[in-house]
């Protein structure tokens, strides 16, 4: 993989913030920004798919929840033995 070396341009306060954050953590800049940038990265592709699977769980296609899912843990449940 290749590297490849940009600038980033930031207040004062926010390299104080990162540069006191980076001295608990042992870690330098460049692992501190792609730790951020991996998990704002994460965090977005979590929302999307969150937003596609919206609405799977309507009660024309899971027939077995027309009780609520309250009940159908309940009779989940009775019909296992521990």
């Amino acid at each position: 993989m290749k590297n490849i070396m940009k600038t980033v341009r930031m207040s004062d306060e926010m390299m104080e913030n990162i540069q006191a954050i980076m001295h608990n953590e042992g870690i330098n800049f460049t692992e501190f920004v792609t730790e951020a940038m991996e998990n704002y990265i994460r965090s977005i592709k979590f929302n999307e798919e969150i937003e596609k699977s919206f609405g799977c769980w309507e009660k024309n296609t899971h027939t077995e929840l027309k009780n609520g899912i309250d009940n159908y843990i309940r009779k989940m449940r009775k019909g296992r033995k521990l």
